[in-house]
């Protein structure tokens, strides 16, 4: 399920660094950080975050237009990829 809610205060890049399970990227597209877990991930900007299972990750991007689209499925392509070789995202 795709899920889209608001944060309380806008996004700060510094809480990322309270988690060292995380894999985050910053966008091309100002304010816009892509961050993926265990199970999900998620695009923040500002106070504005849409999640999703890793099986609804191609149906998230197509809902953004490039470069942001082609970010999301880039950074899926490379979480399947350490999932494939059993590595751990940190």
């Amino acid at each position: 399920m795709i899920v889209r809610f608001k944060l309380k205060k806008p996004f700060k890049t510094t809480k990322l660094l309270n988690f060292s399970n995380l894999y985050a990227v910053e966008s091309e597209v100002k304010s816009t950080y892509i961050i993926a877990d265990k199970k999900k991930l998620a695009v923040v900007k500002c106070d504005d975050v849409i999640e999703c299972c890793y099986d609804e990750v191609p149906r998230l991007a197509s809902m953004f237009k490039t470069p942001l689209k082609e970010e999301i499925l880039g950074v899926y392509e490379d979480i399947m990829d350490l999932k494939y070789w059993n590595l751990k995202v940190i």
